[in-house]
């Protein structure tokens, strides 16, 4: 338990900040569901490109280059994130759209946005659409939630915001976990890519 908790501990400490892009929030202004993209990160963005982020403050420098590995010639675009011109871009609503620089939130599983080769090989260098398990409000007496059950990330639907699973009224499958399918990857679990280093940088003192 000790070392699990040095491990977390450990995985907390180096966590980057991040530009979150919150498209869902519940009433408590948790978000449901968002976009993370690392900080000097490289990104893959198909067979034509990648993209690599910094920021200073609010002001974003996004580099995009023509290889697959942040090589090589590059066009810089200088942004803040704070302009309506961002938001318009990035968001389909800007009324339940958030931008800001943080630690990405937990999640509980995720896809990627961008489309890879037939065995999504660029799984962990993907921008990602990632899901909370916070209780999300559609309607009146009608609140979702995403969730994990027999390796498969699923949408609930619930009649308050208490979303307990005794009161699920029905569930749809969205994904199966862990699938590559037409280059697209899709994964279920909280684990991060940074404590599975963490782990792996243990175990060899272990």
């Amino acid at each position: 338990m000790n070392m699990l908790c040095f491990v977390l501990f450990i995985a907390a400490t180096l966590a980057k900040d991040s530009l979150v892009i919150t498209s869902a929030k519940n009433q408590d202004g948790d978000a449901v569901s968002f976009i993370s993209i690392e900080f000097k990160k490289c990104y893959y963005f198909g067979e034509d490109g990648s993209m690599y982020a910094t920021h200073d403050g609010n002001q974003v420098t996004v580099e995009h280059y023509n290889s697959t590995n942040c090589d090589g010639d590059k066009e810089d675009i200088n942004v803040d994130i704070n302009s309506a011109e961002f938001k318009q871009e990035v968001c389909d609503s800007e009324e339940q759209c958030d931008v800001e620089i943080k630690k990405a939130p937990k999640h509980v599983g995720f896809y990627s946005l961008i489309e890879d080769d037939g065995s999504c090989s660029h799984r962990d260098d993907t921008i990602r659409v990632y899901f909370t398990d916070k209780c999300l409000k559609v309607d009146e007496n009608l609140y979702y939630k995403y969730f994990e059950e027999n390796s498969e990330m699923l949408i609930g639907s619930y009649p308050n915001d208490k979303c307990d699973d005794g009161e699920r009224t029905s569930q749809n499958t969205m994904y199966k976990c862990d699938v590559c399918e037409k280059g697209i990857m899709y994964q279920c679990g909280a684990l991060s890519t940074m404590v599975i280093s963490v782990v792996a940088i243990l175990a060899l003192f272990l």
